[in-house]
């Protein structure tokens, strides 16, 4: 649990960051922490779903957020992604946002509810990221249900969740999935 919180105040300061703070600042926070900038990635674009000046400023700072883990990281898949979801119509950000929602809400029954509730929460996810030509957020639920079906010792089942997930994250250029 401390963990989980410590994880989710770094993403809030590398997200407040990229808002309000100093390239500097923001470089050395990316390189310190680049799983959490990722998900404050994450965090900006689903406050673009608002077609208003508080959605035109997440998406600048999820730019500049994605730009600072190109170069800091040589992965980037996260501009790409920032690229992908600016083109798309607000209601297209909206599915996005769910499925990636649905994703994080299988993460949290897995600690509090078990495998086959969490499984409930990423097939959904999965299914939501295929109609949305998702590949990167297919790939992510099938890599949650492979480490699902890990931990309850069905490891066959966790082979071909695996193996799916990494074909699909390489085609996306997802190196985190």
């Amino acid at each position: 649990v401390v963990l989980l919180a410590q994880q989710a105040a770094s993403v809030d300061a590398v997200r407040l960051l990229a808002e309000r703070g100093g390239d500097a600042e923001l470089r050395a926070s990316v390189a310190r922490a680049p799983v959490a900038a990722r998900d404050a990635v994450q965090r900006l674009l689903a406050r673009t779903v608002r077609a208003d000046a508080v959605g035109d400023r997440a998406l600048a700072s999820a730019n500049r957020l994605a730009g600072v883990i190109a170069l800091e990281h040589r992965d980037s898949f996260p501009m790409r992604q920032v690229m992908r979801f600016a083109s798309w119509s607000p209601a297209e950000r909206g599915a996005k946002v769910r499925v990636d929602s649905l994703r994080r809400a299988g993460n949290t029954a897995l600690r509090a509810e078990g495998f086959a509730v969490a499984a409930r929460w990423w097939r959904e996810s999965e299914r939501r990221a295929w109609a949305l030509h998702d590949t990167a957020g297919v790939a992510a639920a099938q890599g949650n249900l492979g480490a699902g079906f890990y931990a309850e010792g069905q490891l066959d089942s966790a082979t071909a969740w695996f193996a799916s997930a990494a074909r699909l994250a390489g085609t996306a250029h997802d190196h985190r999935t």
